[in-house]
């Protein structure tokens, strides 16, 4: 289809009288609301990310220690503890800090 030219100004951006005025400033209101809209969004999912609770780990969960990365099956059996190493916990406190660190940034 040909651009039809406004016969006073001589501009293109011409639409039928039945799709209403056209205007670049509604679009670029539209899209910052809808910019606006979306950053909100996100804001209110982290919002619920960070304050979630953790669910309840059962028998059969395999879980994970976040300072050596042991994983285990978890069976609801008491176990003693085995006896603390302080070399793998600093260094796990440590990696842990740095990637909150890292993340917070």
């Amino acid at each position: 289809m040909a651009q039809i030219q406004c016969p006073n100004c001589g501009g293109y951006k011409v639409l039928p009288e039945d799709m209403g005025a056209y205007s670049d400033k509604n679009d670029t209101r539209n899209i910052v609301l809808g910019l606006l809209t979306l950053g909100l969004w996100l804001i209110v999912v982290d919002i619920i990310a960070r304050f979630e609770k953790p669910k309840p780990v059962k028998a059969g969960d395999v879980v994970v220690c976040r300072l050596c990365g042991y994983r285990w099956k978890f069976d609801n059996i008491q176990t003693a503890p085995a006896a603390a190493n302080e070399e793998l916990i600093r260094r796990g406190e440590a990696r842990l800090k740095e990637e909150r660190d890292r993340f917070d940034d």
